[in-house]
């Protein structure tokens, strides 16, 4: 046979990434949850398909899978926790009750808080960078103009204020490689709202003690001490301008500044170190003011 008459392939057919996801197979309630929540999520959250599987992807690489059985639903991811090419990805996967048909925002919402709690700070265990580019997403958000730089040891994230004073926000991001990513944060020109809106999350439900019921000490120091039972308040030993409200273990500091540059945000939020999955937590309070 001649090779003219030879039939051509007909590469039309052959898989692509565009062609190979698609939200055509999905349930039509599971793909109406995931809409709603990616809307929840953040603004750059969309949503694509794998067969029945609806799927969360985000342009920094986050990526989160959706798939029902019966009257459960499943979360999962596939995170690379590894430099080791050996080691596959982590599974990470949750579950919660398959919303009804015609769910209210409340399902979407309750979905968006475990993606953000049991499943994305995973994303920050490999090294600093990584940790970097998950606590970046809710400034990123908020479009607050941070600015990040670092390596997979060692990155930091800074905001300055236009007066040129001291960073309003550090965040310092180490990886030792024994014991994983450590963070430390620096919130800076807080109001009291704002102080213990982002102290809640790095601390536990219940602090041990009470409250010393000291009197003589600025009005904002005994808004988060009656906020926030358990801290305890001093007098820093450098003078009375500084009130250090701190827990018992030293580990969450708020300082109130007497003569603060701005007098409505006299508070500086202080983590000297803590967890990925915190520090997410807290940075996600800070977006939110």
């Amino acid at each position: 046979m001649n090779s003219d008459s030879t039939p051509a392939r007909d590469d039309s057919s052959a898989p692509t990434s565009t062609h190979l996801y698609s939200t055509s197979q999905v349930p039509a309630h599971l793909l109406a949850l995931a809409a709603d929540t990616a809307d929840t999520l953040g603004p750059e959250w969309e949503v694509t398909g794998l067969l029945s599987t609806a799927m969360l992807t985000h342009p920094l690489g986050f990526r989160v899978s959706l798939d029902t059985q019966a009257d459960t639903l499943r979360i999962s991811a596939f995170v690379t926790t590894s430099h080791n090419p050996a080691k596959l990805p982590e599974a990470i996967s949750h579950t919660m009750s398959m919303p009804r048909r015609g769910a209210d925002s409340k399902d979407s919402a309750a979905l968006a808080s475990v993606i953000h709690t049991k499943v994305l700070p995973h994303y920050g265990r490999l090294d600093a960078i990584a940790a970097l580019r998950l606590l970046s997403l809710p400034l990123r958000d908020a479009k607050i103009p941070a600015i990040a730089q670092g390596s997979t040891d060692h990155a930091e994230i800074n905001l300055r204020a236009n007066d040129g004073g001291n960073p309003v926000l550090t965040i310092v991001i180490t990886f030792p490689h024994r014991d994983g990513v450590h963070v430390g944060l620096l919130l800076d020109r807080l109001n009291t709202r704002q102080a213990i809106r982002c102290a809640r999350p790095a601390l536990p439900a219940q602090l041990p003690g009470d409250t010393d019921p000291t009197l003589g000490f600025a009005p904002e120091v005994h808004t988060v001490l009656d906020a926030i039972p358990g801290l305890h308040a001093a007098f820093s030993q450098s003078g009375p301008r500084f009130t250090i409200v701190r827990t018992p273990t030293d580990d969450l500091k708020i300082r109130h500044d007497a003569r603060a540059i701005d007098p409505d945000a006299p508070l500086t939020l202080a983590i000297p170190e803590t967890s990925v999955a915190t520090a997410y937590a807290v940075l996600r309070a800070y977006a939110a003011q």
